[in-house]
C-alpha cells in the first residue's frame, strides 16, 4: 500500500541518515522493496502464505538491505 511504502522509505531515509549512509540520487523504495522479494524468489509470494522459515528469511534480507518495519 501507499502508506506502507512511505513509512518504508522514511524509515529508510532515518536509517540512513543516522549511519551516515549515502542515499542513491535515483532512489525509489518501491524498486529496493521488489528487488529484495525478486532477489529471494518471493516476488509473487503472499506473506501470509509464506512458512515461518521463509518468512523469516524475508525479513532478514530487508533488514541485510536496511529496510525496517519499525
Amino acid at each position: 500500500s501507499t502508506a506502507t511504502m512511505q513509512m518504508l522509505e522514511d524509515n529508510y531515509k532515518t536509517f540512513c541518515a543516522s549511519n551516515e549512509l549515502m542515499i542513491e540520487p535515483d532512489f525509489d523504495i518501491k524498486t529496493k522493496v521488489l528487488g529484495v522479494l525478486e532477489q529471494l524468489g518471493f516476488s509473487d509470494t503472499r506473506a501470509a502464505k509464506m512458512d515461518g522459515v521463509d518468512f523469516l528469511r524475508m525479513l532478514s534480507a530487508f533488514h541485510d538491505a536496511n529496510i525496517h518495519f519499525c
